[in-house]
């Protein structure tokens, strides 16, 4: 940042030093820089009061010093005390269309600044220092509704105007645009003063106090007012507008009381039945449906004479003797290991593993105390013919042979060509021959 302390009237006085002051002014602008700008501003106004003979000697560049003053200023609106504030207002609030500034943005961070009780006279302060203001916008002058003379297009005469034609309420968007389209003292602005003046209505119908008929809709829409409603019987109360219904009083739970008597928080076990329950009789057969009697075996009876202890003697069947133990029906002669007559071993399936080892024949010679049973022979396989082979497909493909391999034989001599003669050139191939 700069530092004025240290120039002269004669360095302060210069373009150059102004040229370096606008460039850091307007930096601080661009960039919104609120304690860096009413630094600047405070040393700035601090040094034009040291130098009173500026103003005479230099007036182009004292006044320029002045408008950076004011510039850096707006900036910091919010940062500034009321009286300040005040003064910007009624003095220079068309300077911050130079500055690029727009003041409504920069009021609403001056608003949350200021508490709640104290901005409502706040704000009428500074309505009535807008009203106050005497900067012009545009350049032809205005009839104020009600009155025959011309007046100078001074913010103060265009907001009469504007009470006058649309009442000193709270008035939305639409009721100013609705002004500023069909007023005939609008009509003579251009586009840049037409903005001008929406800026200004703006920033004045923010300053107005919400109508107390919107607040109280707004409460009743709420139910607030529902006990001032009149209840049959009764006269309508007086209105107060920012009186509420009392509060509903909250009455405490009551407290829970646990009995003393903790085992009836337990389940009571599930008590047996004092009586049997009745046996189950099973329904009655029909009598189309004939009993079958249950079979029993045979017991052999025990004669009376044996006693009773005697267990009693039930035939036992004999237990078939298995095929391969079963004897020829005819006894026939021993036979030497020799001369044993081999067994016939069935041929085994197409796809089956043929059997390795002939079972071994048990008894060779019939038992003399046995049965003579007739010989088992087991069925005979029937002879299937050998599976064919399918053709093995011949390739093509010849083994070359060597030709000393081949038996020498004697072929026929081939024809000797003869000479050919074309034109006068001879072939002498095989001429000697």
């Amino acid at each position: 940042m700069l530092n004025f302390s240290q120039l002269t009237q004669d360095q302060f006085s210069r373009p150059e030093t102004l040229q370096a002051v606008k460039a850091e002014a307007f930096d601080l602008v661009d960039h919104l820089m609120v304690p860096e700008s009413k630094k600047l501003a405070a040393q700035l106004e601090d040094r034009l009061k040291t130098m009173p003979t500026m103003a005479a000697s230099a007036p182009e560049i004292y006044s320029q010093y002045q408008k950076m003053v004011i510039y850096l200023r707006l900036v910091a609106l919010m940062a500034l005390d009321n009286n300040t504030v005040l003064e910007l207002i009624q003095k220079n609030y068309l300077d911050s269309f130079d500055a690029g500034l727009d003041l409504n943005e920069r009021m609403t961070g001056k608003m949350y600044s200021i508490p709640d009780l104290i901005w409502p006279e706040y704000a009428e302060q500074l309505a009535y220092a807008l009203k106050q203001n005497i900067q012009k916008i545009g350049q032809k002058p205005i009839i104020i509704k009600g009155e025959t003379s011309p007046q100078a297009p001074t913010i103060q005469n265009w907001l009469a105007d504007y009470d006058r034609t649309l009442g000193p309420d709270l008035k939305n968007d639409l009721e100013q645009e609705e002004y500023l389209a069909k007023n005939p003292n609008a009509k003579l602005l251009d586009g840049n003063e037409k903005i001008k003046l929406r800026n200004v209505l703006k920033f004045y119908n923010n300053l107005k106090p919400i109508p107390t008929a919107i607040i109280e809709k707004a409460f009743r829409d709420i139910g607030v007012y529902d006990a001032l409603e009149k209840e049959p019987g009764e006269s309508a109360p007086a209105k107060q507008p920012y009186i509420i219904a009392e509060p509903t009083i909250i009455q405490a739970p009551k407290r829970y009381s646990r009995p003393d008597n903790r085992d009836q928080y337990l389940e009571s076990p599930e008590e047996e039945p004092k009586t049997k329950p009745a046996p189950y009789i099973p329904p009655a057969q029909k009598p189309s449906a004939p009993v079958q009697p249950a079979y029993t075996r045979p017991v052999a009876s025990i004669p009376p004479s044996s006693p009773l202890k005697q267990e009693a003697q039930i035939p036992v069947p004999p237990k078939p003797t298995p095929p391969s133990v079963q004897q020829p029906a005819s006894p026939r002669p021993a036979f030497s290991p020799a001369q044993q007559p081999t067994p016939q071993i069935p041929q085994p399936q197409p796809h089956s593993q043929p059997a390795k080892k002939a079972a071994p024949q048990f008894f060779s010679q019939p038992a003399p105390n046995l049965p003579k049973i007739p010989q088992y022979e087991p069925p005979h396989a029937p002879q299937q013919d050998p599976p064919r082979q399918a053709p093995v497909p011949q390739s093509p493909y010849l083994e070359p042979i060597n030709v000393p391999d081949l038996p020498k034989t004697s072929s026929p001599a081939k024809p000797e060509p003869d000479p050919r003669i074309q034109g006068n050139i001879v072939d002498l191939k095989n001429i000697e021959k």
